[in-house]
């Protein structure tokens, strides 16, 4: 129980930093277009910035989509199987998403330090 409550309390620690980061996404790109549309001056690193924010978005909301299976699905085919076969089909597509999301998070992971090797060779 201890763990799940733990589990819980930073999935809604995660659903609200997204919600700011995306609050805050939105608002920098209307000053980014404000400013280059009315003083032709747009703002220095808000694409970067906006990338950085989504991808902060995206991860810290996933464990909120999972709990509530907010996921994307088409369930024509799984509504007609029984409650057993149902179970080990959901389990089946918890663990590909788990190995998907691994995937990503080490492309991402690798992309970040090759990046920071490119543009901060100080640092190596």
């Amino acid at each position: 129980m201890k763990f799940i409550r733990f589990v819980h309390f930073f999935n809604k620690i995660g659903v609200r930093i997204s919600s700011i980061s995306l609050a805050f996404m939105a608002i920098l790109i209307f000053l980014d277009v404000f400013f280059s549309q009315v003083f032709n001056k747009p703002i220095a690193g808000v694409l970067e910035g906006t990338k950085a924010l989504m991808v902060i978005a995206l991860f810290l909301s996933f464990s909120y989509q999972q709990k509530w299976l907010g996921n994307i699905s088409m369930d024509f085919f799984s509504k007609k199987l029984c409650g057993k076969i149902k179970k080990v089909l959901e389990i089946f597509k918890i663990m590909l998403i788990l190995c998907f999301y691994m995937i990503f998070f080490l492309m991402a992971w690798n992309q970040a330090f090759y990046s920071l090797h490119l543009y901060s060779p100080v640092l190596w």
